[in-house]
């Protein structure tokens, strides 16, 4: 009957397996095998290592009781075996399918049931027999089956691997009885053996159905030893944490979870990981085992971050608390601390910090510390104390079983494995010791030494107040507050003692074991007492002295004096009172005072010195007089005898002045100035003690008794009148040196700095009557001017111009010479220093600011615009010398904010040269006329006027004296500084008016200087470029002379010294050629830093400019020719023109040190053909081809209009332009009716036009115009219009302006500075003249103009071409009625003249 049931469930197994695999065949496609396969490599490498746990699991959960593995090497063939049950359906459903597992939920959470597909890692071929029949993967049926299916499905192709549980091969097999038997046939080099070795007994604690693992290298039973200590925990999981299919389920099967903690107690160090059935890589840090069913990830090495894992962590938690409770009802010894103690000191992964925070609580609150007594206690309430402690007590406890110890139960029972982990209650000592010493028996010598010695080494560090642990010869424990002796001087006469001083001394038998046998050295008996003392008469001395101050009767304390009398009579030599030792005496009062004691009258004490301060002695109750002599009697004393005692007693014939502190300001009332100068002369106590920090002497300061008395009077004589009566001084003492010594500490002042504004005011008050020629008025204006004294009511000032007292309604002050100095002379001003600030002068003196004067300039000044821009741009070379001089200027340095000010003001400076200015005061209708070489500064302008003479500017700097004051003044108004700064007025001026730039510079001779130089340099904009230029030199020629010293030498040379070294020239481009230099500048510039600074772009534009003209007419003949194909190209035609030859693009080709080439215009025109496609040759031979009369059209097309009409033409680029074509006559007659009548404004940066060219890339050189085409013609045929000849154009402005330009022509011809002068003012090509620059071999344009009111007008034409070139563009204005001349840059055009839009209006500035 059962073999048939067999037969029917395996045949059922059987038809439904095949069904399934069917299913599974037919569910082939791309997306499944790809996924499928995906699946089953992410399991393997996941459980990759633990196959054979994997293994175990798998055979539990099949409720096997055995397991084995058996390996076969010659087969190379494992088979595994386990007793448990067969293969179910859904067992051999979840090989098919990869995410299926066979396992329920399960019973218990963590379990997952994937683990089977670990066994791919070792397989090639893997065969499960159960049920009756096998059925067999392999990575052959796998790719069998993929071949099958590509036949089938054409998406597949691509496709090279399947999963390797594709489908399996079923065969009849042998039956077993029960269970499953795997056979797997591995791959090479798999190592079973380092898994088989890592399985020990302890993997079987939290298995519940395995017995026995048989493996090739153990055979592991199951056994738990009675002596461990088990808690475990089973119960169903909480339904907050379900997951979704578990609550679907919740009904029909519930979820338990199960947590078991395992103690060892002879493992007690061993740091276990965490289990899930089998260990984790999750490190708890504790030496108990740990199971709990936590969700594991797939690797089952690390647990999931969830909720349901957070609530194990928390169970865990409670069970380990019970678990500590179990261990101590069995063991009541340190196996609970020292299990907890061992998990908080060890590692453990962050999420199980929890365990963590619970064994530490454990420690704290649990009862785990075993106690004296035998019991556990917790935490807070044992004491800990030294082990050695423990074990006196222990044996103490032995010896004396009649005592009750009891109240020692509560400390801790140390042991050498926990002494080192446990803090000593130190702060019990005093309390245990105290107790120890009252339990040990008097008699108990031996137990009593053992008892001070741990004190010391243990306790005596941790009490300031020692216990009471030593006895008397009586036998009687010493107090811990009573005096104690350690030995008695048998010398001494104890019946001088009074009777009720107790004096204890350490049991001698105590004292003689302790030092005998080295137990204590005499100093750590001593350590270990509060009151000390050795048995010397002093100390004796001294306790009787403190009887003194104890509540006794007054005969007790006469018994005490007469004690201390005889001590003193007998044994004075012996005995040494400290210093600080206070001994109180009876005085007059009938009262006792330890302090302050002097003698009074009738003990012959220094008279003088109590006549001075008598009046304060019967003011106070600080200081004390001694009871008079008639009271000591008892002491059967003569006079000399008790003197001498009471001064062996600190009884002194003058005043302790340190005790005065809280009557200081009753002694300095109490007496006169001149007595404290007379005091300290006397009593060199006193003396001594006002050379001191102290209430006496910082009350005399307070209340200024001296503040005002100037020590060193600089020969003022009268600083001093009135404060001080010295003749009495001088009766004691004419030192005057110590007088002044004593003045000083008593608050004098060494100068008048610092006396005070009272004084001031009475000093200045009474200076015409102290002082009356003035000799030391301007000193002592100027000290109380920096004290900000304000001086009150009407007063007289010296003053230097009147040399006179006049009263402050009649002076004046001034900062600046904001006035001309031929007005200032009719103000006279107070003897005062300038540039104090006039308003602050106005202030404190009561006198009034010339500054207040308003200054104005009436009509127009005559400005000499080029000597002023002469003038100015020679000084500004020495801008970085003057403000080196100015840092040095101060006594200390300059802030960095400071510096930066200084610099921007002398960069702002703003001077004009006049010929003639006019000025007046206050709105006055009088106007004055400002004298040669006199100035006035009108809101940060300097006007300077010069005489007729100066035509130059080496005229100007031949008048030295006049300059030296016009700069001096300047400066010094720039930088805001005194009159008398020599480093401005001595060393920056005279360098500007006496030295050359080179010479100068060569005066910074030191290394500081140099430093300061170039920071001035700096903080100016300027690099010293000059310095790094020849630094550079020096060192690629590794020259040895010192570098300082070598410069020089170079310096020394004209040449050199003219360069300037942002600028390559010809000279610098000759330098390079000099015997004394002779590099490669293109070397050198490659490794020169700064060669960024040097400007390339003017030498190589000349170059440029004199290769392009070569070329100019053939550039724009062909230029002209491409406009003629095109109309609308026409009116571009000049513009064109302008920005080939000067426009930025091709200027940048040539800033670099790179084209300082001989063979530059080869290296010109190949850029040009490489970077613009610009070819030239080509160009030639298109010019050349074709006949160009553009001139005699430009001719033609200008006598067809009016001269006005031309004025309006050459106003624009465009309508200029088509001058130069045919048939263009209707177009620009259209434009002149369209634009007669308007008014021309347009801003002054609005001269882009809309089809404006912008750079090379708006001219086509891309294709080159045919050659042999005319585009000239002898007719204009489309000109209706009637010609005018040059006679129509003869009006008067016609004939003026060519008058002018002839004169311009001949100007530049006659300066000799002028080369290849073309006069091209009939091209309107914005300007007037080209030539040559020969000082700088420079292409400039010159435009001429008319100059003989104070504007002139340009075309916007002439606007434009100078907009694009100021750097080259200059302006010849020229005065006819005058017959002056004068250029303009084009650069500086706008800081001379305003330009309005409106025709381009040029109006001075």
């Amino acid at each position: 009957m059962c073999k048939n049931i067999s037969i029917m469930i395996k045949t059922s197994l059987l038809n439904e397996l095949k069904k399934d695999i069917s299913e599974k065949r037919i569910g082939y496609n791309r997306r499944s095998i790809v996924s499928w396969f995906n699946s089953e490599q992410s399991y393997q490498k996941r459980y990759k290592g633990r196959e054979i746990l994997e293994i175990i699991q798998n055979a539990e959960d099949a409720n096997a009781k055995n397991l084995s593995f058996e390996i076969n090497k010659d087969l190379q063939k494992i088979t595994i075996t386990n007793d448990g049950e067969n293969f179910s359906l859904e067992g051999y459903s979840s090989l098919l399918y990869p995410n299926i597992s066979p396992k329920p939920t399960g019973v218990f959470i963590g379990q997952k049931g994937l683990g089977f597909r670990a066994l791919i890692n070792w397989a090639k071929e893997i065969s499960i027999i159960s049920n009756g029949f096998k059925i067999t993967f392999s990575e052959d049926v796998s790719q069998k089956l993929l071949a099958e299916l590509k036949k089938e499905k054409t998406e597949l192709q691509d496709i090279s691997k399947m999963q390797f549980l594709s489908i399996p091969i079923i065969e009849e097999s042998e039956t077993l009885s029960h269970g499953v038997k795997i056979e797997i046939k591995y791959k090479d080099n798999i190592d079973f053996d380092s898994q088989f070795k890592t399985l020990d007994e302890e993997c079987f604690f939290f298995l519940s159905s395995l017995n026995q693992i048989i493996t090739p290298v153990s055979r592991l039973k199951k056994m738990i030893p009675t002596d461990f200590i088990i808690q475990e925990t089973t119960k169903e999981l909480p339904e907050i944490y379900y997951d979704q299919t578990e609550l679907k389920h919740k009904n029909e099967r519930k979820i338990y979870y199960n947590i078991k903690l395992i103690w060892n107690p002879n493992k007690n160090y061993t740091n276990y990981p965490l289990y899930c059935y089998f260990k984790t890589n999750v490190k708890i840090g504790a030496p108990i085992l740990i199971h709990a069913t936590f969700d594991l990830s797939d690797d089952r090495n690390s647990i999931e971050k969830t909720a349901r894992n957070e609530f194990l962590i928390n169970e865990t938690c409670l069970n380990i608390e019970k678990l500590i409770d179990k261990i101590t009802e069995i063991h009541k010894d340190w196996s609970a601390y020292n299990l907890l103690n061992h998990s908080i000191r060890c590692e453990l992964d962050s999420d199980f910090e929890k365990i963590s925070t619970c064994f530490y609580n454990c420690l704290r609150n649990k009862e785990i510390y075993p106690c004296i007594d035998g019991k556990l206690r917790k935490y807070s309430d044992v004491v800990v104390v030294n082990k050695e402690i423990v074990d006196f007590i222990q044996a103490l406890m032995t010896k004396y079983k009649d005592i009750n110890f009891s109240i020692f139960n509560n400390i801790v029972l140390l042991n050498k494995e926990t002494e080192n982990f446990l803090t000593i209650n130190s702060e019990k000592y005093y309390e245990i010791f105290n107790n120890l010493s009252k339990k040990i028996p008097t008699n108990d010598i031996e137990n009593r030494c053992l008892l001070i010695s741990l004190f010391y080494n243990f306790a005596n560090a941790y009490c300031n107040k020692k216990p009471a642990i030593f006895i008397d010869n009586n036998l009687e424990i010493i107090p811990e507050d009573d005096e104690v002796f350690t030995a008695t001087d048998t010398q001494i006469d104890t019946a001088l003692i009074p009777a009720f001083c107790k004096f204890r001394t350490i049991n001698s038998n105590l004292i003689r074991k302790l030092l005998n046998e080295n137990i204590l050295s005499k100093n750590q008996i001593e350590n270990c007492i509060n009151k000390i003392y050795p048995g010397n008469i002093t100390n004796i001395f001294l306790i009787c002295i403190d009887w003194l101050f104890n509540d006794i009767n007054e005969s007790q304390r006469k018994e005490i004096y007469l004690a201390l009398f005889k001590m003193y009579k007998k044994y004075s030599l012996e005995i040494d009172i400290p210093k600080e030792y206070k001994v109180p005496i009876l005085c007059e009062d009938g009262k006792y005072y330890s302090e302050n004691v002097i003698f009074n009258f009738g003990f012959n004490s220094n008279d003088d010195i109590l006549n001075i301060i008598e009046p304060f002695i019967k003011r106070n109750n600080s200081i004390n007089c001694i009871a008079n002599k008639e009271y000591w009697t008892f002491l059967k004393a003569t006079e000399v005898e008790l003197k001498n005692f009471f001064q062996f007693l600190k009884v002194s014939d003058s005043i302790n002045y340190e005790i005065l502190d809280s009557q200081a300001k009753l002694f300095v009332d109490s007496i006169s100035k001149e007595d404290l100068v007379k005091l300290a002369i006397i009593d060199k106590s006193f003396y001594d003690f006002i050379r001191t920090d102290n209430s006496i002497v910082n009350q005399i300061k307070t209340k200024n008794l001296f503040s005002d008395y100037v020590i060193n009077t600089k020969k003022i004589k009268f600083l001093n009148n009135g404060l001080l009566d010295k003749s009495e001084i001088k009766k004691i003492s004419r030192d005057e040196n110590l007088v002044n010594d004593i003045l000083k500490h008593y608050g004098a002042q060494d100068t008048m700095e610092t006396i005070s504004s009272d004084r001031f005011n009475i000093i200045i008050k009474n200076l015409h009557i102290w002082d009356p020629d003035g000799e030391f008025a301007g000193r002592i204006y100027d000290q109380s001017f920096k004290n900000e004294v304000k001086i009150k009511g009407e007063t007289k000032y010296f003053s230097k111009d009147t040399n006179s007292y006049l009263s402050n309604k009649q002076l004046y002050y001034y900062d600046n010479k904001c006035l001309p100095s031929s007005k200032l002379q009719e103000f006279p001003t107070i003897d005062l220093g300038r540039r104090k600030g006039h308003a602050q002068v106005s202030k404190l003196f009561n006198i009034t600011s010339i500054e207040t004067y308003k200054i104005q300039i009436t009509g127009k000044p005559e400005i000499d615009l080029p000597l002023t821009m002469l003038f100015t741009n020679d000084l500004k070379k020495f801008y970085p010398l003057i403000l080196a001089y100015r840092f040095c200027s101060t006594s200390t340095p300059l802030s960095d904010e400071m510096k930066k000010r200084q610099a921007s003001a002398l960069k702002n400076i703003n001077i004009k040269i006049c010929r003639n200015l006019n000025y007046s005061l206050n709105n006055s209708f009088e106007k004055e006329n400002l004298k040669d070489f006199d100035f006035i500064n009108i809101d940060g302008t300097f006007y300077l006027k010069i005489p007729s003479d100066c035509k130059t500017l080496t005229d100007i700097r031949e008048h030295k004296k006049y300059l030296y004051d016009f700069i001096s003044e300047m400066l010094l108004m720039t930088f805001k500084l005194t009159e008398n700064n020599s480093y401005i007025k001595d060393t920056a001026v005279q360098t500007y008016i006496f030295d050359d730039l080179v010479f100068s510079v060569s005066r910074f001779e030191d290394d500081n200087e140099r430093t300061t130089l170039r920071e001035a340099e700096d903080y100016l904009d300027v690099k010293n470029y000059r310095e790094e230029f020849w630094k550079h030199i020096w060192k690629l020629k590794n020259i040895t002379e010192d570098y300082d010293i070598w410069e020089q030498k170079q310096m020394s040379k004209k040449t050199y010294s003219k360069l300037d070294y942002t600028e390559y020239s010809e000279d610098m481009d000759a330098l390079f050629e000099e015997d004394d230099v002779n590099i490669d500048k293109i070397h050198f510039f490659q490794e020169y830093p700064y060669s960024g600074s040097v400007n390339f772009s003017e030498y190589n534009k000349i170059k440029f400019r004199d290769i392009y003209n070569i070329q100019k007419i053939d550039i724009e003949n062909y230029i002209w020719l491409q406009c003629c194909k095109k109309k609308d190209n026409q009116r571009k035609y000049l513009e064109k023109i302008n920005i080939i030859q000067w426009n930025n693009n091709i200027e940048n080709l040539f800033c670099s040190y790179n084209y300082i080439v001989d063979n530059y215009e080869k290296s010109l025109w190949s850029k040009l053909k490489k970077e613009k496609n610009f070819d030239i040759d080509k160009i030639k031979e298109v010019v050349d081809a074709n006949i160009i009369n553009r001139e005699e059209i430009y001719s033609n097309n200008c006598s067809l209009f009016k001269p006005e009409e031309l004025d309006i033409i050459k106003q624009y680029y465009e309508w200029n332009s088509l001058l130069y074509f045919e048939n263009t006559f209707n177009d620009i007659q259209t434009f002149i009716l369209e634009n007669k009548n308007k008014k021309h404004e347009i801003k002054e940066n609005d001269i882009k036009k809309d089809n404006e060219i912008q750079s090379w890339k708006d001219i086509d050189f891309s294709t080159y115009t045919d050659s042999g085409k005319n585009y000239s013609s002898q007719t204009n045929k489309g000109n209706k219009k009637t010609s005018y000849s040059s006679k129509q154009r003869s009006n008067s402005d016609i004939e003026k302006g060519e008058m002018i330009q002839q004169k311009a022509l001949k100007y530049l011809q006659d300066s000799n500075k002028y080369l290849n002068i073309n006069d091209v003012s009939e091209f309107g090509r914005g300007y007037d003249i080209e030539c040559i620059e020969k000082a700088t071999k420079t292409l400039i344009y010159i435009e001429v103009k008319s100059f003989e009111k104070d504007y002139f007008e340009m075309t916007e034409n002439e606007y434009n071409t100078w907009f694009h070139n100021k750097n080259i563009y200059k302006f010849l204005l020229i005065n006819d009625n005058k017959e002056e001349k004068s250029f303009i840059d084009g650069e500086n055009l706008q800081n001379v003249f305003k330009i309005t839009p409106s025709k381009y209006k040029c109006k001075l500035i």
